[in-house]
């Protein structure tokens, strides 16, 4: 069961990062009258990106640890 749980905590670190590189992206993409981005989006986009870089890290992190715990469904 704790491969389970660990596959699942990959799968989504690889969402946490897949948004972070898609997230500038799609703001340069955000129609604005002047044909520019935002300048806001300068200081947000890497203080989210750093957001979902810790939560990956805290993510796989947690998915390691619990990889190491003997499941103890099993044990009954």
């Amino acid at each position: 069961m704790s491969d389970v749980r660990f596959n699942n905590a990959m799968r989504t670190n690889v969402v946490y990062w897949v948004v972070a590189i898609a997230l500038p992206i799609a703001m340069r993409a955000v129609p604005t009258s002047t044909g520019e981005p935002p300048r806001i989006f300068d200081l947000l986009i890497p203080i989210f990106q750093i957001m979902l870089a810790f939560g990956a890290a805290h993510n796989f992190s947690a998915a390691l640890r619990n990889a190491s715990i003997p499941d103890k469904s099993n044990d009954m």
